[in-house]
């Protein structure tokens, strides 16, 4: 009696069609999520870097004004601007990405026509976008003049 060692033909073929399709989810898991991961950074560097253009912003609107040193540049702003006005933009480059930020002027919120009343506010829009993918972060921000 003449006994065989190894595998046969069928067993080789079935055992390289398992491992086919268990490396081919393998591969399509690990592409998805590189994709994910990347688009979760493009996203976290558009967050920081509107943060960093907001913050730039606020410092330049909280200082006085060279004509008056007793009104600041938010009283200015509040004076000049209308909503939809592009108030302050930002151009930077991040690991390969050039991202704009933008603060647009959307609204005065006030309860009396006046930038140094109380409850004075300016809503304003911060728009960041990468140049060169789909890629945009907003949120709305409400300045106050501080006394």
């Amino acid at each position: 009696m003449n006994k065989y060692k190894g595998f046969t033909l069928v067993e080789l073929i079935v055992s390289i069609l398992i491992f086919t399709i268990a490396m081919t989810g393998i591969v399509t898991f690990s592409a998805s999520n590189n994709r994910r991961i990347i688009h979760s950074e493009k996203r976290a560097r558009l967050s920081v870097h509107g943060e960093k253009a907001f913050e730039d912003f606020r410092g330049r609107i909280m200082q006085e004004t060279l004509a008056d040193p007793n009104r600041l540049v938010f009283d200015s702003i509040w004076n000049t601007h209308a909503a939809g006005d592009t108030l302050f933009k930002d151009l930077d480059t991040i690991k390969g990405m050039v991202v704009e930020s933008s603060i647009l002027l959307t609204e005065f919120q006030f309860t009396e026509d006046s930038p140094i009343a109380s409850g004075s506010r300016i809503k304003c829009l911060l728009i960041s976008k990468d140049y060169f993918g789909d890629y945009v972060d907003s949120t709305f921000i409400l300045l106050s003049r501080h006394r």
